[in-house]
């Protein structure tokens, strides 16, 4: 069992649109509708870790088209899941996202039961419950 490094500057580094672009396009490549379990090389998980909590996600939830909305909400939900260096709480970038469908009326029926079979975050889909009182 191998131990990710992790650097804490990472997280305040600005989310910027190719960050963006780039986990859509890996999205995209690991976590297609029928995916399970992400298969991401060792390099890849370090890299992104630091975006899986990262705090610029609302600002840019807007701007993601629905279908990268939900290919990076499997993705995020998967690799917190299998990922101990993505492991982000109630500031998982997933809440933001699944807002962001809500409120443009596209959230699919069952999004919600997916996320919670395969998450063991207790805050999603919705995020801490004392934060949205």
């Amino acid at each position: 069992m191998a131990v990710d490094s992790f650097d804490p500057k990472a997280v305040n580094a600005p989310l910027t649109g190719s960050m963006i672009t780039e986990l859509s396009a890996l999205a995209k490549a690991a976590a297609p509708p029928s995916c399970e379990e992400l298969t991401l090389q060792p390099e890849q998980i370090t890299r992104f870790a630091p975006y899986a909590a990262h705090n610029d996600w609302s600002v840019h939830t807007g701007t993601l088209s629905e279908a990268e909305l939900l290919s990076l909400i499997r993705l995020f939900t998967l690799g917190e899941r299998q990922y101990a260096t993505w492991a982000a709480g109630a500031k998982s970038p997933v809440v933001a996202m699944v807002s962001e469908l809500k409120s443009r009326n596209a959230l699919p029926a069952d999004l919600n039961s997916w996320i919670k079979q395969h998450t063991k975050n207790r805050f999603l889909p919705y995020g801490d419950l004392i934060q949205r009182l």
